[in-house]
């Protein structure tokens, strides 16, 4: 016995079914259209644009794969600034929730206060 969620869900299941098997064949006509069969982003090498930021780097680590050395950037130029900036994002996000909260808060009790005399003016 179907019910008529046990219909949405079906056809929720077979179109997202369909969409995977559709993304994977546009998928793999882009990667052969690019030919990228083969990437493998491990075996990559850092960009040229990439290194010449590090250029004062001053420390250097060897890549595990390359077995090359690449210029390692400093934590207090690379992610202290994103670190910095996603927290200060984050902590307004959430003062922005709590002083809404607040004023629906605060909306309720005026509301509550002012129905509540408007019935003492209106019962005499």
């Amino acid at each position: 016995m179907e019910t008529e969620c046990d219909v949405i869900t079906n056809v929720l299941h077979r179109t997202a079914a369909l969409f995977l098997e559709f993304w994977k064949r546009y998928s793999a006509r882009l990667a052969h259209r690019w030919d990228v069969f083969d990437y493998q982003p491990a075996a990559e090498h850092p960009r040229p644009e990439y290194l010449a930021k590090l250029r004062g780097a001053k420390r250097t680590t060897v890549n595990y794969i390359t077995q090359t050395t690449e210029p390692m950037p400093s934590f207090w130029t690379r992610k202290v600034p994103a670190f910095v900036s996603s927290w200060t994002l984050v902590v307004l996000m959430i003062m922005v929730s709590v002083v809404a909260v607040f004023g629906v808060i605060l909306y309720r009790m005026s509301m509550t206060v002012v129905l509540h005399f408007t019935e003492e003016v209106m019962t005499g």
